[in-house]
């Protein structure tokens, strides 16, 4: 965020003339004003004359201000004269003198500041109001062309009014002290915003003005934004949400009506004060109470809200958690995981526990990663999580169950279940205690409640009636008492919510609004678009006044970004406005939601044609992105349009697109996934070399783009991206340097082959990291590579010590080492995998359904080794705990995998029966479900061991239709798995024409690659030479497309039927008769797994440069990617030109480059005894030239050898850096020194290091650093001046500047 410029104030008050009467306030008027006026700058002038007023005035367009704010207030005389006015100083006598209005507006238009604020505060200043406005608006469209500019001009009477000494400037700082008075008003002085607009101002001036002596008038123009002090600020306050539950209700003296509870309150206080790491969960149903108790004890945490709560509440009889007891405390409607991060985040660097993160937010994975380095576990409180909607459990599973492990979380929820099934919010956050206040018996506390408020003059038979209802209930009845004078006690929670809406004509559309509203919540001006767009209406500021005035107390008034922003006080009457949304397949976003995002868009297109830039900090800034990707193409639409001409909008489309796929991969819309992944990618890519910050970013969406390429069976589409989201995790956790260039996948697999990782630098991201070494894995092994598949698994393994990620990753290790032969260690890694699942399972029943799946696998590998009793019992195991997930109704997507695997392991121990009767399970069990397709494929497997033919024939064909469904258009291997069953099945009962006609049915319903690759598994399925064969893969051929995958393997199939004897193919192409062996050579090329493989494979195999090898070249690369085969060409058509040295040379530096950047310092050590020449040829310095550190090592490595062993000690050794850097500041040359830093960047006086070598070599410019680091690099200096006394000027230079 950009720091904001200091504003500047002009004061001119004229109290004493030298013909004219005095006026007794005029000066002092000016100064109070100016003392109010905190972080401006500039003192006032008192009684000048003409001439000092214009020298004055003409000093401040000479020197002009770079933005900002300002303030310029003229009290004193003034005279009309032919309709112009004319300011008075003290030695003006007002006939023929005096400075025009529009002269003075000029000045002030000319200062450089794009907040102009213009007070006049004299006799007829009214006159020529329109003038000065449009004069100062004239000067800032010519200045500031293209950037946001405001200008307002307040006077303090009309053009045929005098103006009453004092009473104006009085009226004036009173607002500005204390704040507005009017209703209106005060709703939009938010108590969360440090400063207000001038705009703001100058309307609550004239809404409060009470004198018929003069009328002020006030005229703007432009965008107002916040310039001036809000006296309602109140800094560091407990979030309002929480704030108004503690309190029980809003009050204009800030009075608290919390009441009993004190049991509950008891129990939050100990968990706070435990010091134990772990997540509590307070939960109950709506309205019981769980934000005022969560609230009551952050509350009285607060200092400022405690002394209130001490002086002004009734006193309390629950425990008191102390002053400074909870760090940080979030209410996380309508956030996601990072969000939420970011605001926890904020509240602890205030606090001085954790370091400020490097870019303007820290998300989620971050936050964990600093919060783990902690030495005492801090206490962090969430509200409302089941508030945030669709993101509720990604908060609970990627950040707060996360952080339990380092700090005492304690969440307020009400259970939540996910709309596609599964484990409910509650047993995801797996907490070590609840509290469920739907268990306590509060009567006794709302009666205490209602009389409070109510005072004890009310009915007893209103009280008895109101203290059986809930909080929440009891809370809106009361109010209504209060505010009209009666309800009605019998209403439903909605009845009364109805019967608030009716009270004001547009409070439905206005209220239904504010629950799109992310954040804090909307600013007004978003507020009214939104509305509009959802309703068709239009709204006036009036109405959104008579919604705040009468039903403000449903309403919480907030700050964000310093402006007043507005949200629903209740998520239950948010549910009753907008019921939660249930995607699907169908229907992925909320309908409205598009109309949404569209009329956001829209507003910023609007406010960026006024100059307002993109990266203003507010509203649209922090969240368009994500109303977008919630909403779908259209609105992605308008934000690219945008980032058209905006560029710094980039970050945003990229955002909205990984938001946007990741719903419709979450639905079933995979496929209309990648397109948006993909344009997330290449925008992340472009960032991240100028903001690091993008990093993990961009390895999440490769991460995804690779997996879901994989499922879709788009193998060599998913290499690329596994391969570099590997890389992108490595160097987030080495914390490593990059340009996230765009490799070569070839260059990416060597990357990852050649790097260990750095000793868990930074933690934050290794669980990221073995995940996806796990995917990589998996990748690898369907592509048939084994080796790099194993060694992958095993890194996976390596990287992690604890948890899920292990648990996964062991198991990936014990299928990898299976699939290569490595049967005992499969069975040793299985078990590994079996007891970590088994422990996560004893706290989190989450895990039950992954441990049925461990025992398979486990059981799977006793059979391998022949142990047929181990597989039995561990088989039995399994069955037992699949028994336990099943009493977890919630778990129907975890037990329908549990049985499907179980269901395996019945069938490979021989058990008939119970293998068929779990299928059965499964089958019912997945319904609906992703894996339903292959539950059913299962159960007809079973149904035919089981000698029930005629049964598996009808599941048979029922599988085929599931797979025939739209949500499953991309599970090709399962359709074609079943219809190959079917084959035999219907071979056996003497009836091939039902698989047929099943085979003729489904190739009907496919064009294009997905029928091409159906056809070409049903060839690959037949016994070698089968003459129909050929027709399929010649059909196959035609519908290919650019797969370059499936061209590969139509063509491997149709050469193992050729090789087998004669056979039907209508001619014969060069790819069919192709040389074998030469074929394998160029295979063992193309698939060599570095580059120098390679070049060892052409200098033992030059017959793969002549022509003749043309054929097997190509086609051994349609193994490969378009771009990869491209280049792998283009390195064949140079070696045939330069030789296969010369050609391959530059790969192998920029190889050696790669590993040179990855490699730890006392491996870049080895590398620089072993391998100097090669690391300093200029190849190699121009792959490196981006990474600035690894760049000037090299550098320093080519000059100075003994600098370069003191840089990689402290690389070594990062407690050495400023040693090492005193040390150099002496002995090193300029120019070696200044390379030394860079080497060690990041560092905090790196800047200073630099401008001590400018200053050795003579160069005088020194660029200071920022105010609050010139203490720090004036101690830093008191180092080296002993050895460069020259320094002694930096320093003086830098203590006058302080």
């Amino acid at each position: 965020m950009r720091e904001r410029v200091r504003g500047r104030f002009v004061g001119i008050g004229v109290g004493s003339y030298e013909l004219m009467q005095p006026l007794q306030h005029a000066v002092s008027d000016v100064r109070e004003l100016h003392a109010l006026l905190r972080g401006y700058d500039g003192q006032p002038l008192a009684d000048p004359t003409e001439a000092e007023v214009r020298t004055h005035m003409r000093e401040l367009c000479r020197q002009p201000q770079e933005g900002g704010a300002l303030v310029a207030l003229w009290s004193g005389h003034a005279v009309l004269t032919a309709k112009n006015l004319r300011l008075l100083a003290r030695d003006n006598t007002g006939e023929h003198d005096g400075i025009a209005l529009t002269d003075f507006a000029l000045w002030c238009a000319a200062s450089g500041a794009h907040q102009v604020l213009i007070v006049v505060d004299a006799c007829y200043s009214g006159a020529q109001l329109d003038e000065a406005v449009g004069t100062v608006a004239t000067i800032q469209e010519q200045l500031l062309a293209g950037q946001v500019h405001w200008t307002g001009v307040l006077v303090s009477c009309s053009s045929f009014e005098t103006a009453r000494d004092g009473l104006f400037g009085g009226k004036l700082r009173k607002l500005l002290r204390v704040g507005p008075t009017a209703d209106e008003d005060a709703w939009r002085w938010s108590d969360r915003t440090a400063l207000v607009d001038g705009g703001a101002v100058g309307t609550a001036l004239l809404n409060a003005w009470d004198s018929d002596v003069q009328r002020p008038r006030f005229m703007q123009y432009g965008s107002a934004q916040p310039m001036l002090p809000n006296p309602m600020f109140a800094a560091n306050t407990v979030v309002k949400h929480l704030l108004l539950a503690a309190r029980g209700g809003d009050s204009a003296d800030n009075r608290s009506w919390f009441t009993g509870r004190t049991d509950q309150v008891d129990r939050v206080v100990g968990w706070v004060r435990s010091g134990v790491p772990g997540l509590r969960v307070v939960t109950g149903s709506p309205g019981t109470g769980k934000s005022a108790v969560l609230g009551r004890v952050v509350s009285l945490s607060n200092p400022a809200e405690r002394d209130l709560l001490l002086t002004t509440g009734p006193s309390f009889r629950h425990a008191d958690p102390g002053p400074g007891s909870v760090d940080a405390a979030v209410h996380a409607r309508a956030m996601d995981a990072d969000r939420v991060a970011d605001l926890l985040s904020r509240q602890l660097v205030a606090a001085g526990l954790v370091p400020a993160p490097e870019g303007p937010r820290r998300g989620a994975a971050e936050l964990v990663g600093v919060v783990s380095a902690l030495t005492a576990p801090p206490v962090l409180v969430v509200d409302g999580l089941d508030e945030a909607r669709g993101e509720s459990f990604s908060i609970a599973t990627s950040l707060l169950t996360k952080l339990a492990n380092h700090a005492v979380v304690v969440v307020s929820t009400r259970q939540a279940h996910r709309v596609a099934g599964g484990a409910p919010l509650l047993t995801e956050l797996s907490p070590v205690e609840v509290l469920d206040l739907d268990d306590a018996d509060d009567e006794a506390d709302v009666r205490e409640y209602v009389v409070a408020r109510l005072g004890s003059r009310v009915p007893q038979s209103t009280v008895d009636e109101l203290a059986k209802l809930p909080f929440l209930t009891a809370w809106m009845i009361t109010d209504q008492v209060l505010a009209d004078g009666g309800a009605d006690l019998k209403l439903s929670l909605d009845a009364a919510f109805e019967r608030e809406l009716a009270k004001v004509p547009s409070a439905r559309a206005l209220l239904t609004a504010l629950t799109w509203s992310y954040g804090a919540g909307f600013p007004e001006e978003e507020w009214r678009a939104v509305a509009e767009a959802l309703s068709g209406e239009k709204f006036s500021r009036e109405d959104v006044t008579a919604v705040l005035t009468e039903l403000g107390r449903h309403i919480v008034q907030d700050g964000e970004e310093g402006t007043a922003v507005f949200k629903l006080t209740h998520q239950t009457f948010a549910d009753h406005l907008r019921p939660p949304f249930s995607p699907s397949r169908d229907e992925v976003f909320a309908p409205g939601a598009e109309k949404v995002a569209c009329a956001l868009i829209e507003l910023y297109r609007q406010r960026l044609r006024a100059g307002v830039p993109p990266d203003v900090p507010g509203y649209l800034w922090k969240y368009a992105w994500r109303h977008c990707g919630h909403a779908g193409t259209r609105a992605l639409d308008g934000l690219r349009a945008l980032a058209v001409t905006y560029r710094l909008l980039l970050p945003d489309i990229a955002l909205a697109a990984t938001t946007a796929a990741n719903e419709l991969m979450h639905w079933g819309r995979a496929d209309e996934a990648i397109a948006p992944l993909e344009e997330a990618a290449e925008h992340f890519r472009t960032l991240v070399p100028e903001l690091r910050m993008y990093l993990a970013d961009l390895a999440f969406v490769l991460n995804k783009l690779g997996t879901r390429f994989r499922e879709a069976g788009r193998l060599q589409q998913a290499v690329a991206p596994a391969e570099e989201a590997v890389v992108r995790y490595r160097e987030l956790v080495a914390s490593t340097p990059t340009t996230a260039e765009s490799l070569t996948h070839k260059r990416l697999a060597q990357r990852i082959a050649k790097t260990t990782p750095h000793g868990s630098e930074n933690p934050t991201y290794v669980a990221h990291l073995s995940g996806a070494l796990v995917d990589l894995s998996d990748t690898y092994a369907m592509l048939g590579r084994r080796s790099e598949s194993l060694s992958t698994a095993r890194d996976a393994v390596k990287v992690v010590d604890s948890d899920a990620p292990l648990a996964r990753a062991m198991t990936c290790l014990a299928t990898r080492c299976g699939e290569t032969g490595r049967r005992y260690e499969a069975m040793q890694r299985s078990k590994q995998a079996v007891e970590l699942y088994y422990a996560l399972a004893q706290t989190n029943p989450v895990h039950l359904a992954d441990l049925v799946t461990a025992l398979v696998e486990l059981s799977r590998d006793h059979l391998a080794l022949g142990r047929l009793s181990d597989a039995d019992r561990v088989t039995r195991q399994a069955a037992e705990i699949s028994g336990a997930l099943g009493r977890h109704a919630a778990f129907r997507p975890q037990l329908a995998d549990a049985a499907l695997s179980l269901s395996v392991a019945h069938s490979l121990v021989g058990r008939t029966g119970d293998a068929l009767a779990t299928a059965r399970q499964a089958a019912d069990l997945a319904a609906g479900l992703r894996v339903h397709a292959q539950a059913l494929h299962n159960l007809m497997r079973r149904q035919r061991d089981a000698g029930k033919p005629r049964e598996a024939l009808a599941t048979g064909l029922r599988t085929v239709e599931v797979c025939l469904l739209p949500e499953n258009a991309d599970r090709l291997s399962t359709l074609a798995a079943a219809l190959f069953t079917l084959d035999t099945l219907c071979a056996a009962i003497g009836q091939p024409e039902i698989v047929d006609e099943t085979w003729d049915r489904v190739t009907a319903r496919f064009t294009g690659p997905h029928l091409a690759t159906l056809l070409m598994l049903r060839a690959a399925a037949t016994r070698a030479g089968d003459p129909a064969a050929a027709g399929w893969l010649c059909q196959a051929l035609t519908h290919v497309g650019q797969s370059r995958q499936t061209i590969h393997d139509v063509h491997d199939i149709a050469r193992r039927h050729y090789d087998s004897g004669p056979w039907p193919w209508d001619s014969l192409p060069d790819w069919l008769t192709v040389d074998r062996s030469l074929l394998r050579t160029a295979r063992a090329w193309v698939f060599a797994r570095s580059y120098a493989e390679e070049r060892a494979v052409l200098l033992d195999h030059p017959e793969l440069l002549s022509a003749d090898a043309d054929v097997a070249v190509t086609e051994a690369l349609y193994g490969t990617s378009l771009i990869e085969a491209q280049v792998m060409q283009s390195r064949r058509t140079t070696a045939r030109r330069q030789g296969v040295v010369l050609a391959y040379r530059p790969w192998l530096l920029a190889s050696l480059a790669d590993e040179f950047v990855d490699a730890t310092p006392a491996r870049r050590r080895t590398l620089l005894a072993t391998r100097r020449e090669e690391l300093l040829d200029k190849e190699v310095l121009k792959n490196v030239r981006d990474n600035r550190p690894v760049h000037a090592l090299l550098l320093l490595a080519s000059e100075d050898t003994g600098v370069v062993d003191l840089v990689l000690e402290a690389l070594e050794d990062p407690a050495r850096v400023t040693e090492v850097l005193r040390g150099l500041a002496s002995s090193a040359s300029p120019q070696a020194l200044t390379q030394a830093v860079t080497a060690l960047e990041p560092h905090a006086l790196a800047a200073l290091y630099k401008a001590v070598a400018l200053a050795r070599a003579g160069d005088t410019h020194l660029a200071l650093p920022p105010h609050d680091q010139r203490l720090a690099w004036i101690h830093e200096l008191t180092y080296l001046v002993p050895e460069n006394l020259h320094l002694l000027t930096v320093i003086r230079k830098l203590a006058e500047e302080s």
